[in-house]
């Protein structure tokens, strides 16, 4: 056998053997890939994404993207934005909702703020006095340096 008859014949074997691999990791992926889309049962059955969101977790993400004053009005209504979109689509959805319903919003924000005074001032003073009674912790070392004598 000549070197150049073998030079073939190892090109060949490692051609089959590239195919091979090649094949398998192809079937990994589509593996994978079908676990995470609507036709694995049980995995990612509702995000076309990849990723699913449990109620909880789409509601968080999607209020890290609502200004604060508006979130609690976006977990009243949450359920009128649909958990099949990404998070951060639902608050997009929300922002666009509370530009078209300026007058709903309004009449949110001037219901949350009729607080009896009297009501206010009791929750305050029951706030203080939990903080006030909690036990203060304090580290090792900050206890040594308060103990030390500055000179």
């Amino acid at each position: 056998m000549k070197a150049g008859a073998r030079r073939d014949k190892i090109r060949a074997r490692a051609r089959r053997a590239i195919q091979r691999e090649r094949k398998r990791r192809q079937g990994e992926r589509e593996s994978y890939a079908f676990k995470w889309t609507r036709g694995g049962r049980g995995y990612g059955s509702r995000a076309t994404t990849g990723r699913s969101y449990t109620r909880a977790e789409s509601d968080s993400l999607a209020i890290h993207n609502i200004d604060p004053e508006l979130a609690e009005l976006f977990l009243e209504m949450r359920r009128e934005f649909s958990y099949d979109m990404e998070p951060d689509y639902r608050a997009e959805a929300f922002a666009e909702w509370v530009e078209e319903n300026q007058d709903d919003v309004q009449a949110w924000i001037i219901q949350r703020a009729e607080i009896d005074p009297a009501e206010l001032v009791k929750s305050e003073l029951a706030w203080a006095r939990e903080r006030d009674s909690a036990p203060v912790k304090v580290s090792r070392w900050e206890a040594e340096r308060a103990d030390a004598i500055p000179f």
